[in-house]
């Protein structure tokens, strides 16, 4: 954090594009995806507002992540990553029925004067009601990547080493998931769970 005498920020490697309307577009590397340890998949989940549900089996620091994301009429549906037990942390990934796609800071850490604030990119939903969306996770840094190439990243700061779960919710109507998940193996150092 910027007391602590830093405050950046590295991303993923990209491959840069345009999409068809000209507007510039970026994707994960291909080769990311080399990186994937043994993950895990939930389809066809249904979660009904207020509703938060653990994956089981789905934690850790550094995560790639995959999922189709189906918001209810006027409600919206997220993930969230680096989640505490509890339910005291995460930061939240979401989209809503207009199609904007979020990244939400506003519950990422319950330590005082950790940033806040939320993202917002208009991304649309698709013809079957939903956004594919990938989320990368690497400790203190997550990155959303949604559509044909729209991207959000941000710095979290969650207070708990054992804020790792990934959960899934919906606000407002019942939304749907399809997720998959890896743990992201990373040279010289450990992503699992800590207590």
């Amino acid at each position: 954090m910027a007391e602590d005498g830093w405050a950046g920020l590295l991303t993923v490697p990209r491959v840069v594009g345009l999409a068809a309307d000209g507007s510039p577009r970026t994707l994960p590397a291909a080769e990311l995806e080399s990186l994937r340890g043994e993950g895990g998949r939930s389809d066809g989940l249904c979660v009904q507002p207020g509703v938060t549900q653990v994956l089981d089996g789905a934690a850790g620091s550094a995560l790639d992540v995959v999922a189709r994301l189906t918001p209810g009429p006027a409600g919206r549906v997220w993930l969230g990553v680096l989640a505490a037990a509890d339910g005291s942390e995460r930061t939240e990934v979401g989209v809503d029925a207009d199609g904007a796609v979020y990244l939400s800071r506003q519950r990422s850490s319950t330590r005082p004067g950790t940033c806040r604030g939320s993202y917002r990119m208009p991304v649309g939903l698709d013809r079957d009601g939903g956004v594919d969306v990938r989320v990368l996770v690497d400790a203190s840094v997550v990155e959303v990547f949604a559509g044909d190439g729209h991207a959000l990243t941000a710095r979290v700061y969650p207070q708990a080493r054992s804020s790792t779960g990934l959960v899934v919710g919906a606000a407002a109507a019942a939304g749907s998931f399809s997720v998959q998940w890896w743990p992201v193996e990373v040279q010289g150092r450990s992503t699992a769970p800590t207590a």
